[in-house]
Parts: structure tokens; sequence; C-alpha cells
């Protein structure tokens, strides 16, 4: 069995009007963090995977998966051994420990560490 997409994280300059976008087109529910750079997006369907909305980073606005894997350091290594690079090493994030690589055609892919995913596939994160 292969390892199943869990997450996806939505990037731009301007978060909160990306917020309010995806809430008037289809619905989603947006749960920002305190400093509101990020929020979770609850799409509010039975089907599909949640997601984040938050401020861009280094690799500027776009939209990146994150594949659930039972050890990063390994996937890290097979990645770096059939041609992809990787761009954010093992990042121990509270709840979450996370990483990002490029595949050999250069499309930026996260991944997310099992251990730290919930049952339902939701990354489990504390908006306090």
């Amino acid at each position: 069995m292969g390892d199943p997409v869990v997450h996806f994280d939505i990037r731009s300059e301007h978060p909160e009007e990306l917020w309010a976008f995806y809430h008037d087109v289809f619905g989603w529910v947006v749960h920002p963090d305190a400093e509101r750079t990020f929020a979770l997006t609850d799409t509010r369907s039975p089907a599909g995977i949640g997601g984040g909305i938050g401020s861009s980073d280094e690799e500027g606005p776009g939209v990146t998966v994150y594949v659930e894997v039972p050890d990063i350091d390994a996937s890290l290594l097979a990645i770096e051994n059939h041609g992809g690079k990787v761009v954010t090493p093992r990042t121990e994030g509270g709840p979450v420990v996370l990483a990002r690589f490029r595949d050999p055609h250069g499309t930026l892919i996260g991944l997310v560490e099992s251990a730290r995913v919930s049952g339902n596939g939701d990354i489990e994160i504390a908006l306090d």
C-alpha cells in the first residue's frame, strides 16, 4: 500500500484575502492561528483532505500537498537517491514533524511523519 496525501497548504502574500475567497467560493471554514499568518482549513466535506492557507515563505505563493510517511529521514534519503532535492529538512513543528522536497522536475512536495497524524488523516495542530 502506498503513502497517502493527507494535507495541503496554499501560500499567499495576503492569506486573509484567500481565507475569504475560499470561504465565499467553496464554503470552506478557516481557523486562523494567533498571529493570523496561517489558518487550518475545514472543507466541510466528508470526502477529500483538509489543509491550510498561510503566508508565503521563501518559496513564494503556491500550493504544496503533504504525503504521510512512516519515517521522514528514510523518505528524504530515498528522495535524494532518486534525483529529488531536499528543500526543508526534517522539522519539528510542535505536534507536527514535516519536511519538503522538490521532485526531479522541480515540483514542491511536503512530507509529514505518520506518528504525528491522527487516525482520520488530519494533521494535529493546536490553534490556541
